[in-house]
């Protein structure tokens, strides 16, 4: 009996630590994505603030 009680105990921390692992591994992975998509955005602006000078001196 307590040995079952001492297995369900491991088994249900086991399985929080994994959930808890999983939860970081998905916010980290939504941290990358938005500073990915930032730069991204920093990136195009500065293409079409680039392209916009290029039409510029080209006309």
């Amino acid at each position: 009996m307590l040995f079952a009680w001492l297995e369900g105990n491991r088994l249900m921390r086991a399985d929080r630590v994994r959930r808890r692992n999983e939860g970081s591994r998905f916010i980290w992975a939504w941290a990358m994505r938005v500073r990915l998509a930032q730069a991204n955005r920093k990136f195009i602006v500065a293409g079409r603030r680039m392209s916009t000078e290029f039409t510029m001196c080209w006309m």
